[in-house]
């Protein structure tokens, strides 16, 4: 249960836990104050001595995960390791110039709300442009940005010649 340490009016988190274990909340819930306001020692004891472990506000990634870690039965799963999609061939492949524009817009304003679009977009095209989709997707999960701006600059549209083939 993670509750900030100061709520509306005059109610404090350590309250609303009493009143939650009071309405059956089981005791054994593991909770976590958080607050933005400086605490000195024996309020910060306090809290703890309330049943808590307590995160200051703005807290970093790893000080969420240290309290995390000290919840008992929490553990933490190692993330599998990326697969790397295969190599694309765009040989051939043309995108319409509306398309593309939009592509490369939306990779240099960090749009990925307009890039998911985009990429569902590309999808619909069929052939080619599936793996394309896949791939840029894939960059987009790496915020990847920088990748994803080369890629869309090097693709050519209905409006220019096709991408050559890299075969002999």
């Amino acid at each position: 249960l993670f509750v900030d340490v100061r709520l509306e009016d005059d109610l404090t988190g350590p309250a609303l836990v009493a009143e939650l274990h009071a309405a059956g909340l089981p005791a054994t819930t593991p909770v976590v104050y958080h607050t933005a306001t400086l605490l000195d020692a024996a309020e910060r004891e306090a809290l703890r001595g309330a049943g808590g472990d307590l995160l200051s506000k703005p807290f970093r990634i790893e000080d969420l995960c240290a309290c995390l870690q000290r919840v008992p039965g929490v553990r933490f799963e190692d993330a599998p390791e990326p697969v790397e999609p295969p190599p694309l061939d765009l040989a051939g492949l043309r995108l319409p110039a509306e398309l593309a524009h939009r592509l490369a817009v939306a990779a240099e304003l960090h749009s990925t709300t307009v890039l998911k679009a985009c990429f569902d977009e590309l999808r619909q095209l069929g052939g080619p442009a599936v793996p394309l989709a896949d791939h840029l997707r894939h960059l987009l999960r790496g915020y990847d940005l920088v990748s994803i701006s080369r890629l869309v600059a090097e693709l050519s549209t209905q409006d220019s010649p096709a991408v050559p083939s890299s075969r002999p």
